[in-house]
């Protein structure tokens, strides 16, 4: 039978690479059905399958590395790089600005760099890569680095607030940097999913030639600066002749200037057509209050407390620039926490309870939704 790419592209199992070879055996006479398990043919067998098993993985992997829709992992990095000239993106270290209070009055003390780590409610860690003087019964800011890069790191506001290293009365939080939705500096960045490296892929043939179509401009926006995971491109707008293009990173609104002029610079080195003005710009963000009960189990309540945050930051992260925003989905992100017996979200600013579908969050189309956890968890 010849091969095609489907019979190519779908390995075979130890399992199936077994029963193959016993019905071949029998077919010209071995007795396979007497052969005890421990028995030296059976075992033959054993071996001779899981390699033939191994190796039709490769093959697998082979075939589907040839093209950018099957391909894979590393096979995709290899087809994106040779066949697109596109390279993936690396990961990132989220970078933020929290503030240390001598809420005791103990100071003053001197704060070294990387003399402090601090955690999230679902334990991720952070160190100070600044120092300073902490005045008695004053306050210091300070920039915060995570432990390791990906954007599980880009933490809500407020949600970075326990000392793992202590300091005698002294407290921390990580509220909003002045007009902005986010504490964040710097985003953390995953390496690029495959999902995402494959669409890029796709972009760039937008932006053969002069570009100038909405593709085009979000395939340049995300090879200036890994902070740019989202686009949204704005064409005739706000007037004929200009294009507005709106940029977003994991966690939402980018709120480093330098990124956005690092997109900028970008486009205008050649990217775009003469004729057409480029604004960039960051979504704006829309901060969102989760405020409400959960009923947790008692001795469930801090797995779940982390569950909740981890969703939390996940579902900032995939909503795109200016999706609604359901509320039936924030609830069941927090119903599967570990634990939890029920939860009513609830109008932070009335007090009124959410229903689903009627009180959706509805954003605006150059908004990033931007999560505020004020939860009260209730243990039962």
């Amino acid at each position: 039978m010849p091969a095609s790419l489907s019979s190519l592209i779908v390995p075979l199992t130890k399992d199936d690479v077994r029963r193959n070879l016993l019905g071949l055996l029998r077919v010209v006479g071995f007795p396979v059905a007497s052969w005890a398990p421990s028995s030296v043919p059976r075992a033959l067998v054993e071996i001779f399958s899981e390699s033939l098993a191994d190796l039709s993985t490769t093959v697998s992997k082979i075939a589907r590395g040839g093209f950018l829709t099957l391909a894979e992992d590393d096979w995709l990095t290899l087809v994106a790089a040779e066949l697109f000239g596109v390279e993936r993106k690396p990961a990132v270290f989220a970078q933020g600005l929290a503030v240390l209070t001598d809420a005791g009055a103990a100071g003053p003390f001197t704060i070294l760099p990387n003399q402090l780590w601090a955690a999230s409610k679902a334990g991720l860690r952070f160190t100070n890569i600044t120092g300073g003087a902490l005045p008695l019964g004053g306050k210091l800011v300070l920039e915060w680095k995570a432990e390791s890069s990906g954007a599980a790191f880009n933490v809500p506001i407020g949600d970075l607030a326990t000392l793992l290293t202590p300091l005698p009365g002294v407290t921390l939080t990580n509220p909003a940097l002045t007009g902005s939705g986010s504490w964040l500096l710097a985003q953390g960045v995953d390496i690029e999913s495959d999902a995402a490296l494959r669409l890029r892929c796709q972009e760039k043939w937008s932006s053969l030639g002069a570009g100038g179509n909405a593709p085009a401009y979000a395939y340049h926006a995300k090879n200036a600066s890994p902070q740019v995971t989202r686009v949204k491109v704005l064409e005739a707008f706000p007037i004929g002749g200009q294009v507005t293009v709106v940029c977003a990173g994991p966690s939402g609104a980018l709120t480093d200037a330098k990124t956005l002029a690092e997109v900028s610079a970008y486009l205008e080195d050649g990217r775009r057509p003469q004729c057409v003005k480029v604004i960039v710009r960051s979504a704006m963000p829309r901060p969102i209050v989760l405020a409400g009960d959960v009923r947790v189990r008692a001795t469930m309540k801090d797995p779940a407390t982390a569950f909740v945050s981890r969703q939390i930051t996940s579902m900032q992260q995939t909503l795109d620039i200016g999706e609604r925003v359901p509320v039936a989905e924030l609830v069941q992100r927090i119903m599967d926490a570990p634990g939890v017996l029920n939860v009513v979200l609830v109008d932070a600013a009335t007090g009124a309870p959410l229903v689903p579908g009627k009180d959706d969050i509805v954003l605006a189309f150059d908004e990033v939704a931007t999560f505020v956890d004020k939860l009260k968890w209730i243990a039962e």
